[in-house]
């Protein structure tokens, strides 16, 4: 398939995408409070909500517990370190 977003994190997805999607939202967070980029953080979350965890504490663990492999996934995917951790 040819529809391609570009990514912004040095990648494009394939439009209609989760990746694709969570590019195209409007961060509405103030800019004092922006730490990470928000779509490796929603990815990061829909990733931890997928395995059952609900609950903002349990989410953080969850990313907490599997921080160096998705920091190795994220760099081989990405090719930065833009990992929200």
């Amino acid at each position: 398939m040819e529809c391609t977003t570009p990514g912004g994190w040095g990648q494009e997805y394939e439009e209609g995408s989760l990746g694709a999607t969570y590019l195209g939202l409007k961060d509405q967070r103030a800019k004092r409070g922006i730490r990470y980029a928000l779509a490796p953080l929603l990815m990061v979350m829909t990733l931890a909500k997928l395995c059952g965890e609900d609950k903002p504490k349990a989410i953080a663990e969850w990313v907490s517990l599997r921080s160096d492999m998705l920091k190795a996934l994220c760099s081989k995917v990405v090719g930065a370190n833009l990992f929200p951790c």
